[in-house]
């Protein structure tokens, strides 16, 4: 049986996804893919919820049997590190 697997890169002012299908025989299809710009202007509230929406609309429209989200990476950036929590957790 194949499996949709949607993949997230969560971000609060750039964020992705793609979806692929992994075949029983080890193949795997790519679906769809795309990327999810939000106004830095916005506060953070509103772009989390901008992020919820499109996270939605994407598990609605391909119906994924799994998810997987990136792992955060933070190099210095404590703030970033922090919004970057509120993404991941949205998702």
């Amino acid at each position: 049986m194949t499996m949709r697997i949607l993949g997230i890169d969560p971000g609060t002012r750039i964020a992705g996804y793609g979806v692929v299908d992994l075949h029983p025989d080890g193949r795997i299809s790519g679906i769809s893919a795309g990327v999810w710009r939000f106004d830095a202007e916005l506060p953070l509230y509103a772009r989390l919820a901008s992020l919820a929406t499109e996270f939605v609309r994407v598990v609605e429209i391909y119906s994924p049997q799994g998810v997987c989200v990136e792992q955060a990476f933070v190099a210095q950036n404590i703030r970033s590190a922090l919004f970057l929590g509120h993404a991941r957790g949205v998702v």
